[in-house]
């Protein structure tokens, strides 16, 4: 809105109805690695007591960034009455056709599984190692990267 209140742009996200998801049918596993608090505690204690570097990352898009693994198709939400958009050929016949999902979606049950399976192997391909004791630190050279869902902490002993 602008500062007189009126819309200016409208946003929206476009989630999938996981709950109508079949188990080995539209998905096989939900499960998703979550840093354990006791490896945070400790990455920050190493960067405070010896005065390192720490950056937060936040990965845009995180989920849509991963394609899926099995076809998905669904249907689009019903468009708002009388919403119309003038440059769009055809506006109101795109919400009657069904479309196949080419990249993951939040709402997926097994979307946090499909984003950290792209990210891990991203990570692995440029060269980062990950940890024996947590799955979702990673290292590489002086550098850590402690992952939690899309959102991670960067530690180095310098800038």
């Amino acid at each position: 809105r602008d500062p007189l209140r009126f819309i200016i742009k409208y946003k929206a996200r476009l989630c999938a109805r996981g709950h109508k998801s079949i188990e080995f049918i539209d998905y096989w596993s939900t499960y998703s690695p979550v840093v354990s608090w006791g490896t945070v505690r400790l990455m920050l204690v190493l960067a405070i007591v010896n005065d390192w570097h720490m950056q937060s990352i936040d990965f845009v898009l995180a989920f849509p960034q991963a394609p899926v693994k099995t076809d998905i198709f669904m249907k689009p939400p019903k468009a708002p009455h009388n919403f119309v958009i003038p440059d769009l050929p055809n506006f109101a016949e795109r919400f009657t056709k069904v479309y196949k999902l080419i990249s993951n979606l939040y709402g997926l049950k097994d979307a946090g599984k499909t984003c950290y399976d792209f990210l891990g192997k991203g990570l692995l391909k440029r060269g980062w190692k990950p940890s024996q004791i947590d799955e979702c630190l990673f290292t590489k050279d002086n550098i850590v990267l402690v992952v939690y869902i899309d959102d991670a902490v960067l530690i180095a002993p310098t800038r």
